[in-house]
């Protein structure tokens, strides 16, 4: 078997994986939550911070750097949270002048229970694979998404005038 021919099934094998990983199995963990709305729920609890009026807030702008998202992606999901009454979105007049948001009660039951659901399931599925193998795949990925990543970027500068990545 030729090196093009193996890469091309490694590439085929490599996206399959991550398209089932994805639609397949871990999705049925997400019914009423979707996976970037999850994690950003997270972002807005781990990273708020206290008010005066002793409330807890994350700007919009500061939510979208640690998402490492764009601003119109972090607030179309900010108005969906909002609209799930999962977080209240505020635009302060005062201050600082940007647009927050704060997690209600709600917000911190859902979160809660879908932490305790992937607790218990993401701890039997790393039960059997194992913690040292599970621990060593995640540093993997981690350094495969780099590569990737700086590939992309490679390519989507050399090729800007192209619509395709390849």
């Amino acid at each position: 078997m030729s090196e093009n021919t193996q890469i091309t099934e490694l590439s085929r094998d490599f996206i399959l994986s991550q398209y089932r990983m994805n639609k397949d199995n871990i999705i049925v963990l997400f019914k009423d939550l979707s996976v970037p709305e999850y994690l950003a729920l997270r972002n807005i609890l781990q990273y708020s911070t206290p008010e005066p009026d002793g409330t807890e807030r994350i700007y919009l702008s500061d939510l979208s750097e640690k998402m490492k998202l764009s601003m119109p992606q972090i607030s179309k999901m900010a108005e969906r949270l909002n609209d799930k009454g999962l977080v209240v979105w505020t635009h302060e007049r005062s201050g600082r002048n940007g647009t927050y948001v704060q997690i209600t009660n709600a917000g911190k039951e859902l979160l809660t229970n879908k932490e305790e659901l992937f607790r218990d399931f993401f701890g039997r599925v790393i039960d059997r694979y194992g913690k040292d193998k599970m621990t060593e795949l995640l540093q993997r990925m981690g350094e495969l998404e780099t590569i990737i990543t700086d590939e992309i970027g490679k390519t989507s500068d050399s090729n800007s005038d192209k619509n395709t990545i390849v």
